[in-house]
């Protein structure tokens, strides 16, 4: 592989949406053991429930059957992924502990409090494996508050109806999709960060929290009960999941598309 493409490699792994990464081997351990030796742990540093929790899950499965080894899913959540991310960074460097992590892994780190969560270094204590995948972000609001495009969203948070919104943490893209939004559209509507999107979305059905940015997968059981209604997609174009759903262009914001 020639230097360029290492580069590039390695850009796409850390700022894909998911990524599954594993704590650097050194040549010496390559050589010196037979991988894998013993059970596997791929830890998923958001709760139980959401996308990276569901894909860490399906990968182990799938894993597990290729090698002939034991692999669990070990979910530690807290401060928007960087427990567990610095968990893994502290891990043996024997290929036995692997990582699924968004693209928070990164991101993270440049808006948590100096002290809050786990402290590692991306680039140095981290090898990327590959790039699983990229989604689409969507606007999503309790049915309950009427609001029925992403126009009555911004007229309710002009009218101090609409003062907060849930994420799955600071940092995510979710957050900074948030941010985004409020620049787009004149508004200001404070974060409320989860451990995960799975806590998120549970207070959002519950009405606890009026709307969430969020990929499709943790909500579209909700939308498609009547609960939740997704309002928006943050993409220049419709998703093939959701083609009734307008991107937020459509909708008159422009300058907040993102994806996770």
């Amino acid at each position: 592989m020639t230097q360029v493409s290492q580069q590039l490699t390695r850009r796409s792994a850390l700022g894909a949406a998911v990524a599954l990464s594993v704590t650097a081997l050194s040549p010496q351990l390559v050589q010196a053991q037979t991988w894998p030796s013993k059970q596997i742990s791929i830890v998923v540093s958001y709760p139980a429930g959401g996308d990276t929790d569901a894909l860490g899950r399906v990968f182990a499965e799938k894993l597990s059957a290729r090698i002939g080894q034991q692999v669990v899913v070990d979910n530690k959540p807290g401060a928007s992924g960087t427990i567990g991310n610095a968990f893994v960074a502290k891990a043996p460097a024997d290929g036995h502990t692997l990582l699924m992590t968004p693209s928070t892994i990164s991101s993270a780190l440049l808006v948590l409090k100096p002290g809050t969560g786990g402290a590692y270094d991306t680039v140095g204590y981290f090898a990327p494996v590959f790039h699983v995948g990229t989604q689409q972000l969507f606007l999503v609001v309790n049915s309950q508050t009427g609001i029925k495009d992403i126009k009555g969203l911004i007229a309710a948070a002009k009218d101090g109806k609409i003062k907060t919104y849930g994420s799955p943490g600071s940092g995510s893209p979710m957050h900074i999709l948030g941010e985004m939004f409020n620049k787009a559209a004149g508004v200001k509507i404070q974060q409320v960060p989860y451990r995960g999107s799975a806590p998120a979305v549970t207070d959002l059905v519950g009405n606890h929290i009026s709307f969430m940015y969020t990929t499709l997968g943790p909500v579209r059981q909700h939308i498609e009960r009547g609960t939740l209604t997704n309002i928006g997609v943050a993409d220049s174009v419709r998703s093939p999941f959701a083609p009734n759903v307008p991107t937020l262009e459509e909708q008159g914001v422009r300058g907040a598309n993102l994806g996770a």
